[in-house]
């Protein structure tokens, strides 16, 4: 048994990942909240503007992806002892 992955739902968590490793370069814990911000605000969007289909699956999974970077990157500096 394979675990099938809706397409859409793969980008909403890569989108999550690049956003949050891209601002986390500069302050990680601003690029999760920006990660979290982000799939809210596109379901949001989509729910306001009436132009896409507010799906609470795609908020999660972008959501998911920018936690996945956050907790990599605790586990890194628990590891190395940076903090």
């Amino acid at each position: 048994m394979t675990l099938q992955i809706p397409r859409d739902k793969l980008l909403h968590l890569l989108a999550g990942i690049a956003i949050t490793a891209c601002i986390g370069v500069y302050s990680i814990h601003i690029g999760v909240i920006v990660g979290i911000l982000a799939g809210l605000g596109k379901e949001a969007y989509d729910y306001v503007s009436g132009k896409g289909c507010v799906e609470i699956l795609d908020a999660i999974c972008t959501i998911l992806g920018s936690l996945l970077v956050y907790a990599v990157y605790m586990v890194y500096i628990a590891i190395m002892g940076v903090l």
